[in-house]
């Protein structure tokens, strides 16, 4: 599922966030973890990646920071 921006929108940032906006590849809510650990190793200029769902329907986003914290922790491998 790749999200591309959507055009008709100005690029003028006086305007819109569009202007902004960097196309990412989301992840699915049942994702397993060490495919977004993949993922953030592989990519290391991606600070967060958006959860959506199936539909395309937001969820959330996991931040790299706080994913690498839990997921590099003592036992966080085993545990996610």
């Amino acid at each position: 599922m790749v999200f591309e921006p959507v055009s008709g929108y100005t690029t003028s940032c006086e305007e819109t966030v569009a202007y902004l906006l960097v196309p990412i590849e989301p992840v699915i809510p049942e994702e397993v973890a060490s495919t977004v650990a993949d993922r953030f190793v592989a990519e290391p200029e991606l600070q967060s990646l958006p959860v959506v769902t199936e539909q395309g329907h937001p969820m959330g986003i996991v931040r790299r920071d706080r994913f690498m914290e839990l997921y590099a922790s003592r036992y966080g491998r085993d545990l996610y």
